[in-house]
């Protein structure tokens, strides 16, 4: 890495850099000896402070987005409770068909399902005011809480660390900025390739990794969609206003098993688990129900289903979105590859949309079944064999000498391979 010379400066500027030198009293750093400065002195107390400190400027307005945004994906199956099929004269097939087309231009969260819950619960008791069924109701109502939600946005979303004046202080501003930029090359000192590329856009799109992970999470939509559509019709003998409240319990208990399915996640260095063990969860959930909604006089068991169900899947969605980001490396590539993960995935929702077929309500035998066989081939066996796979990559990378490394590749080479660098360390 090359280090400041004078001939970048102005030349009175160089003159008083020369002579500063030559009396010792000014060093000469790289961007990466600076970083390893700040290193030692963010850390311990001061680094928590740091991150707490981003959390609650950053999480809360995107908490809220995103809690809105599943908000309106999964109030299909609470307007469905309250009459919207009969109202609009469509078939259940044409239900499922309607799905499907929104989930195409859509292609384009715990918290969210008992907010959507509460919200048409209590939006349910207007139903036949004014002459309108409940349904209509809770698409204007909490369509309205979404689209002043857009416009706030607009003013209070951070951007990012390098363009925060508020509240990080300068030394803290360039911490972060040079902490993200040196986090792919490990202790080699190598930055990341920040700029626009074409070339870091297609390499995303041609990474198995992006498809290896999208395949999961494509799973989780089909899973967690159909079920979303289908929770607040499941007969556990309750009245339609009584079931919208009955489906919050369960998103608040995933809502903490989705905390602490994270937390643990970074805790213990684990990715794979933390995909692995909510989908078994969720597996044993859908067993659960598939057994008890043949019979009715078991609403207790069915609903501890409906608990595990998910309490499973909701944790998978930010556990696989971090497996992804950790292992592309260069803000470009991991941009586009988050984003092509999540698009890819989202198609899930077409299939999740027309596998819970009305007539058989409500045992949905090929839904629960569909549902299952992917959560167990998809989301289970299959993140396993994708952990052996980094796992052997990993290996085969340590095992070659960082002299053979330096000597056949620049600096700038192994910056622009991004996560196909010799350097490179997948997390697993």
């Amino acid at each position: 890495m090359a280090a400041i010379t004078d001939d970048k400066l102005p030349v009175e500027d160089a003159h008083d850099t020369a002579m500063d030198v030559a009396k010792g009293s000014v060093h000469a750093h790289t961007e990466y000896d600076e970083y390893l400065d700040l290193c030692r002195d963010f850390t311990g107390q001061r680094l928590q402070l740091l991150v707490r400190k981003v959390d609650w400027h950053v999480l809360p307005q995107l908490i809220i987005i995103y809690l809105m945004s599943y908000v309106d994906r999964t109030n299909v199956g609470n307007a469905k409770l309250f009459g919207a099929i009969p109202d609009m004269g469509m078939t259940g097939q044409d239900w499922n068909t309607a799905l499907s087309v929104f989930f195409v231009t859509y292609a384009a969260g715990g918290v969210a399902g008992a907010f959507s819950g509460l919200l048409a619960y209590g939006i349910g008791h207007l139903d036949y005011t004014w002459g309108f069924r409940g349904w209509r109701f809770i698409y204007c109502i909490e369509g309205l809480f979404s689209l002043i939600l857009s416009i706030l946005a607009l003013w209070v979303l951070n951007d990012t660390p390098a363009k925060i004046t508020k509240w990080l202080t300068p030394e803290e501003k360039k911490f972060l900025v040079l902490r993200n930029r040196f986090a792919a090359g490990g202790e080699t000192g190598i930055a990341e390739k920040e700029e626009f590329s074409w070339k870091a856009a297609k390499d995303a799109f041609t990474s198995f990794h992006i498809y290896a992970v999208a395949l999961m999470e494509f799973t989780l939509c089909v899973t967690v969609y159909g079920y979303s559509f289908i929770l607040p019709t499941i007969n556990l003998g309750y009245t339609a206003a009584n079931a919208q409240a009955m489906t919050a319990p369960p998103y608040i208990f995933a809502c903490i098993v989705t905390v602490f399915s994270g937390w643990a996640a970074d805790r213990y260095k684990q990715r794979m688990l933390s995909v692995v063990l909510p989908n078994s969860l969720a597996a044993c959930g859908f067993i659960i129900m598939m057994v008890t909604s043949q019979y009715p006089h078991l609403p207790g068991v069915t609903l501890f289903g409906v608990f595990l169900t998910t309490a499973g899947l909701y944790p998978i969605s930010p556990a696989v979105t971090a497996w992804i980001a950790l292992n592309c490396a260069g803000s470009m590539r991991r941009a586009v590859g988050i984003g092509a993960m999540i698009s890819f995935s989202q198609l899930g929702g077409i299939v999740g949309s027309n596998i819970y077929i009305a007539g058989q309500a409500p045992t949905y035998p090929v839904g629960f079944g569909i549902s299952l066989g992917m959560l167990v081939v998809c989301g289970i066996i299959w993140p396993i064999i994708y952990y052996f796979i980094l796992k052997g990559i990993n290996q085969k990378r340590a095992a070659i000498p960082l002299e053979e490394i330096q000597a056949k590749y620049t600096e700038q080479q192994l910056s622009d391979m991004g996560d196909r660098s010799p350097l490179f360390r997948y997390s697993t």
